[in-house]
């Protein structure tokens, strides 16, 4: 738990780092590779249905826009940039918070951060149901 004021007990420290790393690696991966490099990828939704789930293209989407290829990146997935953004964001925030040993307080912000993150899941699940309904009727 978190003393008073914010600051992070060392466990806590230690997980924020490990966690930054390994999204660190997240990104690292993904602009090191090329979607020609990784074999291609299956969905099990997409195999039994013959319809894309909700993260069909999301990979190859990430790929693109690590390598700055936005409008491919869109292509793939209109989620991918904005994945790829709050995976980046993440990584700044849990590094600082383990640097400096204290929580990130956003105060009067924190409304604004809830709302931003509860529009970006309607907007993945309207995608999502769009281009699911697209299909169904082409």
């Amino acid at each position: 738990m978190p003393n008073q004021g914010g600051a992070l007990c060392s466990e806590q420290r230690t997980w924020r780092a490990l966690l930054a790393g390994g999204i660190g690696c997240i990104v690292g991966m993904f602009a090191l590779l090329t979607p020609e490099a990784i074999p291609s990828l299956s969905c099990a939704f997409h195999e039994f249905t013959g319809y894309s789930c909700f993260t069909c293209g999301l990979t190859r989407s990430l790929l693109a826009i690590a390598h700055g290829h936005f409008s491919a990146s869109i292509g793939h997935h209109l989620m991918g940039p904005v994945a790829f953004l709050g995976m980046f964001l993440a990584m700044i925030n849990l590094g600082t918070e383990a640097l400096i040993g204290r929580k990130w307080n956003p105060g009067a912000h924190a409304g604004f951060w809830r709302g931003a993150l509860a529009f970006f899941i309607l907007l993945w699940i309207t995608y999502g149901g769009i281009r699911l309904a697209l299909e169904l009727a082409g």
